[in-house]
């Protein structure tokens, strides 16, 4: 199933590509907590920032995700323009997820979260399509 997402999921920024292996899931889950992008001088001299939202997995599909609930990463802020979100608090999707620490690519880049529930998994979003 993961072999066959990109022909049909959403466009995927092309920093974030697919690492695969061990941690990868897919889960259908919907979305509890959104943080909103800030407006691009805020984080200069910054350019590009990831924005982490909370989501309540309902069903994982392959693989395993620690917890009932994930902050999961994507792309906000890419060449200091905002990225349209493309979603809203209660939206449910099917999400290919990968854990953060298996992008080291990312640990420099700002990652903004408005969630006060610090104890999360976070996971950075590779692919995503709306349920």
């Amino acid at each position: 199933v993961l072999a066959e997402l990109p022909a049909r999921w959403l466009a995927v920024p092309p920093a974030v590509r697919p690492r695969g292996g061990a941690g990868r899931a897919l889960v259908n889950a919907r979305l509890t907590e959104l943080t909103v992008p800030p407006d691009p001088v805020r984080i200069e001299p910054y350019r590009q920032a990831l924005v982490a939202h909370v989501y309540e997995v309902e069903e994982v599909l392959q693989g395993q995700v620690s917890g009932t609930r994930v902050l999961v990463a994507m792309w906000g802020i890419r060449d200091g323009q905002v990225l349209p979100l493309g979603r809203k608090e209660g939206d449910r999707l099917e999400l290919a997820i990968e854990p953060m620490s298996a992008h080291p690519e990312l640990r420099s880049q700002r990652c903004i979260e408005s969630t006060t529930d610090l104890d999360l998994d976070k996971y950075v979003e590779t692919a995503a399509r709306p349920l």
